[in-house]
């Protein structure tokens, strides 16, 4: 692979050279029509006769998004032969300038190229980084989350993704090329903001080099969550879990290391689990700027910037270690040109890249092998410079767009998302704005305000509520929003801004109500037996268990007790439920037996003093409470619990199925769900630990032999089901108690 990349790039930089680039331009411009002239778009706009440039400009007229639906519509649809002759094998997820997502067609022939472009820029880094080719685990690449396909398009299910979640496949004999957190990634919780707790969880073990990441904001938000969550990641590198699930040999020692860093500093930086790092990679332009210095304190000082990169092409490559442009990547599609401050139109004349003066801005239009042609993009780049005639592109901005950390939130996005939540509360606005804020502190995270003139007197919570439902709303209409918010690269809402408050109340109550029958025999003949039985039942409300409070885990209908609402008592008891360790049946059988003292010698050598011991235990499953996963009430609290939407919670409790998924929902956002806390029971237990002891006395001096046998029997002990309904492992058993253990010992007294 490695080899690959140096060959691509170098072919790469010989098409930069000379004429080799117009050459190159020519050459793509020509495969993108003649193969496709008797395709539906060819045949109406003549690509038969289109010789070189100057023919495709007068053939096809320039067109945004929109205007070239129509065409991808139908080939979504699944109709042969719309934009080109291949057909589509993916449509791109991506967001679009309407509430509804684009779909970017995706052909053999363009995705080669799209991997050309991957392996040039994998060149480049190799050629500054040598040593990220060492191990798979040695680049973090945190904007990669891939999951599992849920949409597809027409007749022939081509499938619809974002280009960040398509699912990893992995050819045989490739396997020691991939990270080794990728394919686990696929089955985590959808929730993003645990993907990426995920991946440094996973990472946190390995020697990382790099970390990669689309918008630099990227690297606020992985510093952050480290911060916030590094008590959790010790704790889970001490019990080798992921995600509460037992994953990997428990780390102790790596756990005891990080947690003495972070204990002494305060915090723990992406610098201090990975003190190897070499290098970042990010997008790049001046706004780089606003965040070298938290990069540089954070993680690392080297940076290598990442080619400007969309759903639809590699607009750059990245050839050097500038941090502010790279040239124009004239193997990934024909581009073409308009100055900035022009209006874009169907036949607005258009420049080719040697015709590009540097510090002026242009929009740019391209065609690609996917069946765009001459594709309005809405990307402004500015000229910084060339690289023979090709010129070095700084990316600005979108035409129309907010693009603060890559979310494309556009103008008519906030229209129509404002309007709605202004009729839908009855708000009488004259007029309102919504402002993009990047902050020049650089540990300010980026974030939107919106101003507004009306005469509404509304107290601050009601406008908070306001704030937090336009939210809501922008992430249902773009999934970039939405992603970039569940990662936190956007600050959230004013209202959300604040962390956890916790009171610490004596309001809580548990009752414990039990039986216990109990049958004792006392030593006769060597003989001792106990036999007791506990039927109970344990209720009450949440319980911190008296030991470090852990925030954010009380109750989940907050309640103020400076000035507590009349049905406060009620809001308590919404969390009443099981205790969590107090089963209903428990079982115990306790015996043992001793060998009498024989009379005969040869007898009391070898059978004399012998005592065989055993314990039985059998009890009901414990209390489980089935939780969403998800912040779906939007409070912050953790262990939220899911809807029961079906009378019967378990499925057949069996290793794969202990729970029925589809006897749960997550609760509308914004709400809770009707799950009552600790109302579902996991798998009862049973065991039997045996021991037989004998003891060979020698005068004063005695030898003691002990034979100790831990679940004698072998039996397959079953752990509790997953209870994360986010989970993809749902309801199924993962988990179990420890096989048979057997244990051997000699004691010398003396």
């Amino acid at each position: 692979m490695a080899a690959q990349a140096g060959i691509t790039r170098r072919r790469f930089l010989e098409a930069l050279r000379g004429d080799s680039a117009r050459a190159t331009q020519s050459a793509l411009l020509e495969r993108c029509v003649a193969p496709n002239a008797d395709t539906v778009f060819g045949r109406e706009h003549g690509f038969s006769s289109v010789r070189d440039i100057d023919d495709f400009r007068a053939a096809v007229p320039i067109r945004h998004y929109e205007d070239l639906a129509p065409w991808i519509g139908r080939a979504a649809d699944g109709e042969k032969g719309v934009l080109t002759t291949e057909s589509p094998v993916r449509f791109w997820k991506t967001t679009g300038t309407t509430s509804l997502p684009k779909r970017i067609p995706v052909t053999p022939a363009s995705a080669a190229r799209m991997m050309e472009s991957f392996l040039t820029l994998q060149g480049t880094q190799l050629a500054y980084h040598p040593e990220i080719n060492e191990r798979a685990d040695t680049v973090l690449v945190t904007h990669i989350s891939p999951k599992a396909i849920k949409e597809y398009l027409g007749p022939g299910r081509i499938p619809y993704c974002s280009t960040t979640e398509v699912p990893v496949e992995v050819r045989p004999g490739h396997e020691p090329f991939l990270a080794p957190w990728m394919l686990p990634l696929q089955n985590v919780v959808e929730d993003d903001a645990e993907r990426l707790y995920f991946l440094l969880c996973f990472a946190s073990l390995h020697d990382l080099r790099a970390i990669c990441c689309l918008h630099p904001s990227r690297f606020q938000t992985v510093a952050a969550a480290l911060d916030r969550s590094w008590p959790r990641l010790v704790r889970e590198l001490a019990d080798g879990t992921l995600l509460g699930e037992p994953a990997r040999a428990p780390r102790p020692d790596r756990a005891a290391e990080l947690e003495a860093i972070a204990t002494r500093s305060g915090t723990l930086r992406p610098r201090d689990v990975w003190p190897n790092l070499r290098f970042l990679s990010s997008w790049s332009g001046s706004y780089i700027s606003r965040y070298a210095r938290a990069m540089e304190d954070g993680y690392c000082s080297e940076f290598l910037a990442m080619p400007s990169i969309s759903s639809e092409c590699f607009a750059t490559m990245t050839i050097d270690d500038d941090r502010i442009a790279q040239p124009l990547n004239v193997r990934g599609a024909v581009f073409e040109f308009i100055p900035s401050d022009q209006e874009v139109g169907a036949g607005t004349p258009t420049l080719q890249f040697h015709e590009l003066r540097v510090g002026d801005s242009y929009e740019i239009v391209l065609t690609t092998l996917a069946g765009l042609y001459r594709y309005a993009m809405c990307d402004i780049f500015r000229v910084t410079g060339f690289v023979d005639q090709v010129p070095r592109l700084e990316y600005v901005g979108r035409r129309s767009v907010s693009d603060l950390t890559g979310e494309k939130l556009a103008e008519e996005q906030v229209v129509d998302v404002v309007k709605a939540a202004f009729s839908a509360h009855a708000i009488a606005a004259d007029a309102f704005t919504v402002c993009g804020i990047q902050s020049d502190d650089t540990g300010a995270r980026p974030r939107y305000v919106m101003v507004l003139e009306t005469s509404i007197d509304w107290p601050r919570a009601r406008w908070d509520e306001i704030a937090i439902a336009l939210d809501a709303q922008f992430k249902v209409i773009n999934s970039r929003y939405e992603l970039k918010r569940n990662f936190h690269d956007l600050d959230p809402a004013n209202g959300q801004y604040i962390g956890y408050l916790d009171w610490v109340t004596d309001a809580g109550w548990q009752r414990y109500q039990g039986m216990l029958l109990s049958f004792q025999r006392r030593s006769t003949n060597g003989i001792t037996a106990n036999v007791n039985y506990t039927l109970s039942e344990c209720r009450g409300l949440i319980s911190q268990g008296g030991g470090p409070l852990n925030v954010g885990t009380g109750y989940m209908l907050p309640v103020s007790l400076i000035n507590p609402p009349a049905n406060a008592d009620e809001l308590f008891d919404a969390d009443e439920g099981r205790c969590a360790n107090s089963p209903t049946h428990i079982f115990n059988v306790t015996a043992s037996v001793e060998t009498p003292r024989f009379e005969n010698t040869t007898a009391r050598v070898l059978a004399s003093g012998w005592r065989l011991s055993g314990i039985f235990r059998a009890q009901s499953g414990t209390a489980l409470n089935i939780t969403t996963g998800q912040d779906r009430a939007l409070t912050g609290m953790q262990d939220q619990r899911p809807s029961q939407v079906l009378d019967d919670a378990y499925g057949d409790k069996s290793l794969n199925g202990w729970f029925n998924p589809a006897a749960f929902a997550q609760p509308a956002l914004g709400t809770h769900g009707n799950a009552k806390r600790n109302d579902y029971e996991g798998p009862g237990r049973r065991v039997v630990d045996l021991s037989l002891v004998r003891s060979f006395p020698f005068g004063t001096q005695r030898i003691e032999a002990r034979v100790e046998a831990f679940n004698a029997f072998n039996w397959f002990r079953w752990g509790n089901p997953v209870t994360n309904f986010s989970s993809a492992t749902f309801g199924r058993i993962l988990s179990a108690d420890d096989p048979r253990i057997l244990q051997f010992a000699m004691k010398y007294s003396f």
